[in-house]
């Protein structure tokens, strides 16, 4: 006959991990996992490079359209005369 002891006691035992953390079971081998990391580090890459280009073709755009209009003291009054 079970005690209660013996139903509850597999709900307390700890589970052991064979593998580090982290680590996915299917990349055990070392060209994969190199694969993995040039694939990953070529997209950041990619990434950085798609982000520089969009800020330096805004401040392109921005010096050619200016997106603030210039303050009004900066500027000289145009008076229109009637004639």
């Amino acid at each position: 006959m079970k005690s209660i002891d013996d139903e509850n006691g597999h709900l307390l035992r700890t589970t052991t991990m064979s593998r580090g953390l982290g680590r996915h079971g299917g990349f055990d081998e070392l060209k994969e996992r190199v694969m993995t990391d040039v694939v990953l580090s070529a997209l950041f890459a990619v990434i950085v490079a798609l982000c520089l280009a969009m800020i330096v073709g805004l401040y392109c755009w921005g010096r050619h359209a200016q997106i603030f209009s210039p303050d009004a003291a900066a500027q000289p009054m145009i008076v229109e005369t009637a004639i």
